[in-house]
């Protein structure tokens, strides 16, 4: 960072929360002071540290370590194909993990009368046992007494790959949403939360439980985007089901039948141009259409190997919308009405 610097005595303080410091940024208004400090639990999770050198006038220099071989060792003798596959079931079954029972009886009660099936857990120790046991559709996680737990369980579900590919939905007094989706949240919800926002929701992630609905896996790690592609898709009478990240398209995709998939092209982890190749050589993926919708300015190299592997390459413009849903019609023969 070629900017102001930080004083040797502000090193510790920028990676906490909400902070902002040193006289030469008063007055800066940009930024809510979570970025770094959600930077340095992603980084000591992995037991790894962070830390700056800086000198005033000139700028600073942020760096981190992670035990590289021990990332490795894990991702290797943890394939995906070794995680349990979800039982058919004639309902959606929902965890829901809350130490407070009157919170768990509510949550437990907007569910009953929509057609799902809800188990609960009320401990961070037990949600964890009963989610790679249950193996649920969703888990609905409001941990309250301790912060630290609330992360250290949402962390704990999205990295182990007997749970990784479950979406959880966070349930809290607490607004901080950057730092739950950073850490693996599907959604995150302030409380007090009414019935029909966490129902609706919950139908973002769930798999399809209406045969005359196609199924849509949308992939994309902008929460405004996926709105409207989740409104788009679901006005024109498909089912779409959210994926975050290539990592965890690729999860769903290894345990859950889609019709189509609608692939953004920039996330972390595995991009999308990487997980197209992938579903391409897959026996079992290789014949599902896929729709790119992007904002990327693609060269003429990466137009012409992203049309060899896709159904239509759509452009983020003012008239995606239409292109997109007449493409996934003519994909899956929907019939289109002339008018």
């Amino acid at each position: 960072d070629s900017g102001v610097g930080i004083r040797p005595e502000d090193h510790e303080a920028i990676f906490e929360e909400f902070q902002q410091v040193g006289q030469a940024t008063s007055g800066v208004t940009e930024g809510t002071g979570l970025g770094l400090a959600i930077c340095k639990r992603l980084v000591v999770q992995q037991e790894g540290t962070i830390w700056v050198e800086s000198a005033l006038g000139k700028g600073s220099r942020f760096s981190f370590t992670l035990p590289v071989a021990r990332s490795i060792s894990r991702v290797t003798s943890a394939p995906l194909e070794a995680a349990p596959i979800r039982a058919a079931r004639e309902k959606p079954l929902i965890l829901v993990v809350d130490e407070e029972a009157a919170s768990l009886e509510l949550l437990v009660s907007y569910l009953s009368p929509e057609n799902f099936q809800a188990e609960t857990a009320s401990s961070a120790e037990e949600g964890l046992a009963r989610a790679r046991e249950l193996q649920p559709d969703a888990v609905i996680l409001d941990i309250l007494s301790n912060e630290e737990d609330r992360w250290e369980t949402l962390c704990e579900l999205k990295t182990n790959p007997a749970t990784t590919h479950i979406p959880i939905i966070i349930v809290s007094v607490l607004d901080k949403k950057n730092e739950g989706f950073a850490q693996g949240a599907s959604e995150y919800l302030v409380k007090p939360v009414s019935k029909e926002s966490l129902v609706k929701r919950l139908f973002r992630h769930l798999p399809l439980q209406d045969a005359n609905l196609s199924t849509v896996l949308v992939i994309d790690d902008h929460p405004n985007a996926l709105n409207l592609i989740n409104d788009a898709l679901e006005t024109a009478g498909y089912s779409p089901f959210v994926a975050r990240s290539g990592k965890e398209a690729q999860d769903v995709l290894w345990r859950i039948r889609v019709d189509a998939i609608l692939l953004d092209l920039m996330y972390p982890e595995i991009d999308g141009v990487g997980l197209l190749r992938r579903v391409r050589e897959n026996p079992r993926l290789r014949k599902i259409p896929v729709i790119v919708l992007t904002a990327k300015d693609l060269t003429g190299a990466e137009a012409e190997g992203l049309k060899r592997n896709s159904r239509a390459i759509i452009s983020k413009d003012a008239h995606w919308r239409q292109e997109l849903i007449s493409q996934l019609d003519l994909a899956l023969g929907k019939q289109v009405v002339q008018v």
